[in-house]
C-alpha cells in the first residue's frame, strides 16, 4: 500500500496545465504478476545515455537476483530495449512530443520497451559543461521507475549502504503502458564538489565515471538548468575584457575607487549608467546565434553563464550599488540595504536593465531565456515589465523551516512574483549549513520541514533549486530525497516517503534512528537557529553561540539519550544484518561527527582557558590556515594609568606589494587592505565588543559591535591613536587606546584575540593570509566565545599552575641539558630544533627531523611528580610525512619505572592538533625528576610538539 501511495503518479490539473501541450500522463498496470526469465537489455545505438542506462539496469537486477545480460540485438527470454529505437517507434512510441525527461514504459509480450526524452549527445560521465548538467535523460529516468516501482529499488545514496537491492524474483503485470514526466523544469541542488563537505564512504559502483555524488544526481532525476546560480557574471570575463580600455564599465564606491581593483572576491560589479549593457547584450547575442565565444574576445562560453537556451545573469554576490554621479541619481548606494524605498529603486534599475536586453533579444527574433535570481538587494519585485524570455529565480533564506516571521515575510515576496510574471515561478532555498549556521559536525536535518514546505507551496513553483551545503554529505541525504521526490512529482506523499525511508533502512531499529533524526530536527529549527534580526549588513541568522550549543543545547545527558536510540536500534536488529549494518554505519556516519564536536568542546575550553596574553607581555600570531607562516608578527601589550598600549612587528619582505589604499580614518575601508586587528570584550559578557584595524597607512576604523544585533559600527569613536613606521623588513603598528573608551572593564582581565591581514597585489587576484592569535584551527575573529584572555592580574595566570616550565620552548637549554639525547640520534640524518614558522604558543615550537627509520628520542626534564596525585598531561603536535611506526609520548621516572599513556603510536599528516592525557601516578613512583620522552619509533619525517602543560587535578 505504501509502495503505491509514494510512486503512482497523479494527473492533476496543475501539473497537466504546467506542462500544456504535452501527452497526459499514463499509468496502466494490468492482469497477472509474471515471472521474467532470461533477460537481455539491448539499448538504443549511438546513445551513450541508453548505454548507461542499460549498465545500471544489469547491474541491479544480477544483484537481485534476477539474471540479465546485455546485448546489441535482442534475446530468446525477456528483452528490455532502451531508448529511442526503430522497434519502439514502431509501436508508436513518438518520445518527441514528451516534455525533456519525460518517457515511456510498454510491455508488450515478452519485450518491454523504455524510451525516454534524451539529448543524443548527453553523457552520465561528465560532471559539469554543456553534456553534464542541461541534457535530457528520459530513458534513464525510465529505467530507475522500473527499478523501482516493480523491483522495489531504493536509491537513497550511492553505495552498498544507501543503495537498497531486495533480492526476489521480478514479477511484472501482463500489461504496462507508462507516460511520466517531472512537474518541475528545475530539480537542483547545491553539487556536493560545490559544497564542500566530505562525502560519506563507499564503494564505487562504478571504478571511473559516474562518480558517487554525480550517480547520485543521477538517480534522484535532477535537472540542472543552471548549475552555478549566483556569481554570474564574472564568467562573462568583463574585467579582463574591459577594465583598462574601459573603466567606465566598472562600480566604484563613494571615493570613485573601482570595486574590481580593491576586492578580493565578487570583484565583477558593474555600473549600470554605462555602455556595459551594449557589450552584455553583444555577447548574449552571440551566443544564442551560435557564433563561437572568440568572436566576442573570450576563450570560452563558460557553462557557469552560458547553457543550452539560457543565459544566466545574475550579479556577483555582495552587490554594489554604483556610487558614480549617474547612477547617484537612481539611489544612494550606502542606504540600499537598511531603506526599502532606495531598496525599490535599486531592483527596479537591476531588473530594467536585465528586462531592456531581453526585450531586445525578442525583438530581432533570436530563441533563448535569460535567467536572474531576485536577490538582495534586487529582490524586490520591479516596476517594470518582465518579458517571458525572462526567468526570475526568487531567493528565500532559508526556505524549508517553522512558522516565523521570515518564512512568512518570504511568502508574501513569492506571491508578489507570482502576481508579477503571471504564473509559476523558479525558487532558489538556503535550508541547510551557511555562512553562521555552518556549525561543524551538528546535522541539519529538515526531512520534515521539507516535505511540509514544498507540498504547501507545490502550485507555487516551476522548479526548484535547494543551496543544501553541509559539511557532511550524508547529513543532507534525506533532506535532499524528499525534495527530489517532490520536485519531480509535487503531488507525492511526501510522510509515507519519509517513513519508508526509516522502515526501509532500519528494519525493526527504525523507531529509534528515528527519534535521532526528528529531534535533531527540532533542535536545529528551535534551538539552534533562533530567528532573524537586522544588522549593519541587512538581515542575518541568530544561531546559539560556540559555548551555549556545546554545553546548554548538547548537554550530557541528550548525547547519552542520543548515542541510547542507536544501541537500542542495534538491539532491536540483532536477527536482521542488514538493518543492523546500515544502523552502525549510519552511527559513524550522522552521530559520531556530533560526539566528537561536543568531544572537541571540551578539549577546545580547556585550551581557551589557558589561552592568556599577559600584560605586559608578546604574544606571537600564527596562519590562520594552520601552515607554516610565511611572515612572523610579534605583538607587544603594555599599559599606563590611561591607556592600553599594543604595538605590532609586522615581517614583510615584499612591502613593494602589499595592498595599502586606505588613508583616511574611519571609512569603514581599511579592512580591504594589509591590516593588524585588536578586537577587545572588555565587558567580558562575550556579546559586546570592539575591533581597531589598522591599515599599513595608518589609517585607523574604530567599530563598537554586537553578537547577532544591531550595532554602532564604525560610526562609534574610541578616540585611539594608531601610528605605523614602514621599513624595508615590514612595517610596524603602535595603537593607543585610552581605557576610557572601553567602560567599566574586568581588571583582572578580558576575552581579547588579535589578527593581521596581509594582502599582496598580483597579477589577477590578490594574495590575501590572515594570521591571528588562537590555538584553535580555523578559529572566528568575530566570535568572542572563541577568544582567549588579555591577563591583566598576573595572579590569575595559567603558567603558574604548569609544572613543566618551558612549554613554550624558549631555548633548547632543557633538552640539551640532558646529554643522553646526543646517545639517541644520528646526527647527519636525525635534527632536534625549534621552528618559528610553524607554532601554536610563543613562536616556535620543538621539532623532530628524521630522514632515517631509526629511533629519534628526545628527553625533557622538568621536576618530580607526587606519588597517589593525579595530574592532566597536554600539548600540541603536527606530523608531516610521519612514516614508520610514529611518534609517542610518555613519562620516564628513572630505570624500569615509567607511564605509559598514549594508546599507540601516532604517523601519518596530522594539522596542528592538542591532545590531553589523564594520568594516575602510583603510590609506589620514585620521588626526584622526571623527564617527558618524546620518542619517533623506526620512522622518517617531522614532528612539532608545542605548548606542553602538566598540571594537577
Amino acid at each position: 500500500m505504501m509502495l503505491k501511495k509514494i510512486l503512482l503518479f497523479s494527473l492533476t490539473i496543475s501539473a497537466v496545465a504546467a506542462l500544456a501541450g504535452f501527452p497526459q500522463k499514463k499509468n496502466v498496470s494490468s492482469g497477472k504478476l509474471l515471472p521474467v526469465n532470461g533477460i537481455t537489455v539491448v539499448p538504443e545505438e549511438k546513445n551513450q545515455l541508453a548505454g548507461f542506462a542499460a549498465e545500471e539496469l544489469v547491474r541491479v537486477l544480477n544483484r537481485s537476483g534476477n539474471p540479465a545480460v546485455r546485448s546489441d540485438k535482442p534475446g530468446k527470454g525477456f528483452n528490455i530495449l532502451l531508448g529511442n529505437s526503430a522497434a519502439a517507434r514502431a509501436k508508436g512510441m513518438d518520445v518527441q512530443t514528451l516534455p525533456p525527461d519525460g518517457f515511456r514504459i510498454f510491455k508488450e509480450g515478452n519485450t518491454l520497451y523504455i524510451a525516454g526524452h534524451d539529448t543524443p549527445s548527453g553523457s552520465p560521465f561528465k560532471d559539469s559543461g554543456t553534456t553534464g548538467w542541461g541534457y535530457a535523460k528520459g530513458t534513464l529516468y525510465g529505467v530507475y521507475e522500473l527499478l523501482e516501482r516493480f523491483a522495489d529499488v531504493r536509491f537513497y545514496f550511492p553505495g552498498e549502504m544507501g543503495t537498497l537491492i531486495p533480492r526476489k524474483k521480478l514479477l511484472l503485470p501482463e500489461k504496462i503502458d507508462l507516460i511520466d514526466y517531472p512537474a518541475w523544469i528545475e530539480r537542483s541542488y547545491l553539487s556536493p564538489w560545490s559544497s564542500g563537505g566530505r562525502w560519506y564512504p563507499a564503494e564505487p559502483d562504478y571504478k571511473r565515471k559516474p562518480s558517487p555524488s554525480l550517480l547520485s544526481t543521477l538517480r534522484f532525476r535532477a535537472k540542472f538548468i543552471i548549475p552555478k546560480m549566483s556569481n554570474a557574471l564574472q564568467y562573462g570575463d568583463y574585467i579582463r575584457r574591459f577594465r583598462t580600455s574601459h573603466p567606465e564599465y566598472f562600480a566604484v564606491d563613494p571615493s570613485g575607487k573601482i570595486i574590481a581593483d580593491i576586492r578580493h572576491r565578487h570583484r565583477t560589479q558593474l555600473c549600470l549608467s554605462s555602455g556595459i549593457q551594449e557589450e552584455i547584450y553583444q555577447d548574449i547575442k552571440a551566443y544564442f546565434t551560435g557564433k563561437a565565444a572568440a568572436s566576442r574576445g573570450m576563450q570560452k562560453w563558460d557553462n557557469r553563464m552560458f547553457l543550452p537556451g539560457y543565459v544566466n545573469f545574475t550579479h556577483d554576490d555582495s552587490f554594489v550599488w554604483c556610487a558614480c554621479s549617474k547612477c547617484r541619481k537612481t539611489a544612494e548606494e550606502v542606504n540600499i540595504r537598511n531603506n526599502p524605498a532606495e531598496q525599490q529603486k535599486v531592483s527596479n534599475a537591476v531588473w530594467k536593465f536585465t528586462c531592456d536586453i531581453a526585450a531586445r533579444l525578442k525583438k530581432e527574433g533570436i530563441a533563448g531565456k535569460i535567467i536572474m535570481l531576485a536577490y538582495d538587494p534586487y529582490s524586490l519585485v520591479p516596476e517594470c515589465d518582465i518579458p517571458d524570455n525572462v526567468l526570475p529565480v526568487v531567493a528565500v533564506f532559508p526556505g524549508p523551516q517553522g512558522d516565523t516571521p521570515m518564512r512568512r515575510r518570504n511568502d508574501e515576496l513569492l506571491k508578489k512574483w507570482q502576481k508579477k510574471t503571471g504564473g509559476k515561478i523558479l525558487v532558489r532555498t538556503w535550508p541547510g549549513k551557511y555562512m553562521t549556521r555552518a556549525i561543524p559536525g551538528v546535522p541539519a536535518f529538515k526531512h520534515n520541514y521539507v516535505g511540509q514546505y514544498f507540498s504547501e507551496r507545490k502550485n507555487w513553483f516551476s522548479g526548484a533549486y535547494m543551496d543544501e551545503m553541509s559539511d557532511y554529505q550524508i547529513f543532507r541525504v534525506l533532506n535532499l530525497y524528499v525534495f527530489m521526490k517532490q520536485a519531480w512529482n509535487p503531488d507525492c506523499d511526501w510522510k509515507a516517503i519519509i517513513d519508508e525511508y526509516f522502515q526501509r533502512m532500519f528494519g525493526s531499529g527504525a523507531s529509534f534512528i528515528r527519534k535521532y533524526y526528528d529531534e535533531m530536527e527540532q533542535i536545529w529549527d528551535h534551538e539552534l537557529i533562533r530567528g532573524t534580526t537586522s544588522t549593519n549588513y541587512g538581515g542575518r541568522d541568530i544561531v546559539a553561540q560556540y559555548h551555549e550549543i556545546w554545553t546548554d543545547i548538547f548537554t550530557a545527558k541528550r548525547m547519552e539519550t542520543f548515542a541510547g536510540y542507536f544501541d537500542s536500534a542495534e538491539k532491536a536488529t540483532r536477527n536482521e544484518p542488514d538493518a543492523q549494518k546500515r544502523i552502525r554505519f549510519m552511527r559513524t556516519q550522522i552521530f559520531d561527527p556530533l560526539r566528537e564536536q561536543w568531544q572537541s568542546y571540551q578539549v577546545n575550553q580547556n585550551t581557551l582557558d589557558t589561552w592568556q596574553a599577559p600584560v605586559p607581555g608578546k604574544i606571537h600570531l600564527r596562519a590562520r590556515s594552520g601552515r607554516d607562516n610565511e611572515v612572523n608578527t610579534v605583538v607587544s601589550i603594555s599599559e599606563t594609568n590611561d591607556s592600553f598600549l599594543f604595538e605590532a612587528e609586522c615581517e614583510e619582505p615584499r612591502m613593494d606589494l602589499i595592498r595599502a589604499d586606505e588613508k583616511d580614518n574611519d571609512s569603514g575601508k581599511a579592512w580591504q587592505d594589509s591590516t593588524f586587528e585588536v578586537f577587545l570584550n572588555p565587558s567580558g559578557d562575550r556579546e559586546n565588543y570592539y575591533q581597531w584595524v589598522i591599515n599599513a597607512n595608518g589609517a585607523l576604523d574604530d567599530y563598537a559591535l554586537l553578537v547577532n544585533g544591531l550595532s554602532q559600527g564604525v560610526s562609534w569613536n574610541s578616540h585611539a591613536v594608531a601610528t605605523v613606521k614602514k621599513t624595508a623588513e615590514g612595517w610596524n603598528c603602535r595603537l593607543v587606546i585610552p581605557k576610557s573608551a572601553l567602560g567599566n572593564y574586568v581588571k583582572d582581565g578580558f576575552p581579547a584575540i588579535f589578527a593581521r591581514r596581509r594582502v599582496l597585489k598580483q597579477k589577477g587576484l590578490a594574495k590575501e593570509e590572515y594570521y591571528y592569535w588562537c590555538p584553535l584551527n580555523g578559529g572566528k575573529l568575530m566570535e568572542p566565545d572563541k577568544w582567549g584572555l588579555l591577563l591583566l592580574n598576573p595572579e590569575k595566570s595559567a603558567e603558574k599552575k604548569n609544572l613543566y616550565p618551558d612549554g613554550g620552548f624558549s631555548t633548547l637549554d632543557l633538552v640539551k641539558r640532558d646529554r643522553r639525547i646526543y646517545t639517541k640520534l644520528n646526527s647527519e640524518k636525525q635534527q632536534v630544533s625549534l621552528d618559528h614558522r610553524s607554532f601554536i604558543r610563543d613562536g616556535r615550537s620543538l621539532r623532530l627531523s628524521s630522514q632515517v627509520n631509526e629511533n629519534m628520542i628526545v628527553y625533557l626534564p622538568f621536576p618530580g611528580l607526587l606519588p597517589g596525585k593525579k595530574y592532566k598531561i597536554s600539548f600540541f603536535c603536527r606530523l608531516k610525512n610521519v612514516q614508520g611506526k610514529g611518534l609517542n609520548v610518555r613519562l620516564y621516572c628513572g630505570p624500569g619505572k615509567g607511564i605509559k599513556f598514549m594508546s599507540r603510536c601516532m604517523n601519518g599528516n596530522l594539522d596542528w592538533h592538542r591532545l590531553v592525557y589523564k594520568i594516575n601516578i602510583p603510590e609506589d613512583f620514585p620521588a626526584g625528576r622526571n623527564s617527558v620522552i618524546i620518542t619517533l619509533h623506526n620512522a622518517t619525517g617531522d614532528v612539532w610538539i608545542d605548548n606542553l602543560r602538566i598540571e594537577e587535578l
